[in-house]
């Protein structure tokens, strides 16, 4: 996803980026909650729909949205390599949350 979202920033008029990073999203949601990370499945599904705002063109992609993003998924990245386990990091869930509140801060 880290791939996709740069070279959305370096084309933000270019479709097929945004649309990989949104397949990527929608297949990490699914795979999350069909082995009970519940939280990477919610995460990556509040993830799924800012990016699909982006594909609607109901939200413009910015270096502040894309910085957003590119947190969120590293805090994913962190949050699934912590979760082996079966247990889901509570401080990196709330990072990833503030990372994507974020992009709806003015």
């Amino acid at each position: 996803m880290t791939s996709g979202l740069l070279a959305l920033e370096a084309e933000p008029g270019n479709p097929a980026p945004l649309d990989g990073v949104f397949r990527e999203a929608h297949t990490l949601k699914g795979g999350a909650g069909l082995v009970g990370l519940h939280k990477v499945s919610h995460l990556s599904h509040r993830l799924e729909d800012l990016l699909e705002e982006l594909r609607l063109v109901n939200r413009v992609a910015t270096p502040k949205l894309t910085d957003s993003l590119l947190k969120a998924v590293d805090g994913l990245a962190r949050l699934i390599a912590g979760s082996l386990d079966g247990v889901e990091d509570a401080v990196e869930v709330e990072t990833i949350e503030s990372a994507l509140a974020a992009i709806d801060d003015p």
